[in-house]
């Protein structure tokens, strides 16, 4: 019964992406690979206080065996992660002598887009937790 399951899920996929094969362990063949270019609008928001933002240009990078990958969604830092199905997972860490913390994007591949969320905590030198909140969106270039 879980090999039919996983035959009907494959075949869903199979029909969906033009009937590529997918290799073994991975995401396939991915048929909208490239780059994507657009913006992530990241907040950090302490108890109590309203939530600061901050936004920056960011390009991210799918590959045809899906790989994402991006050195700008978190500036100063080289995410990768798998493509599972059409979503994906990066995650960042923060630091620095006042705040350490976990950044977590997102993301779903959209056709020729990417839509996705930013979550995640953070932890200021003095003990207090706050936490991190956001989007990013990015346009096949």
């Amino acid at each position: 019964m879980g090999g039919a399951a996983a035959l009907i899920g494959g075949t869903a996929w199979l029909l969906s992406s033009g009937g590529e094969e997918s290799p073994p362990g991975g995401a396939g063949t991915v048929t909208n690979a490239g780059t994507y270019a657009g913006s992530v609008t990241t907040g950090l928001e302490w108890p109590g206080e309203t939530p600061v933002y901050t936004s920056h240009a960011m390009t991210i990078e799918v590959t045809s065996t899906g790989e994402v990958r991006s050195d700008t969604i978190q500036e100063g830092q080289y995410l990768m992660a798998p493509l599972s199905g059409s979503g994906f997972s990066l995650v960042g860490t923060i630091d620095e002598s006042d705040l350490t913390g976990v950044i977590r994007y997102t993301g779903t591949l959209l056709g020729d887009r990417i839509v996705g969320s930013v979550d995640g905590t953070a932890r200021a030198a003095s003990g207090v937790q706050g936490s991190y909140s956001g989007t990013f969106h990015a346009v096949k270039q």
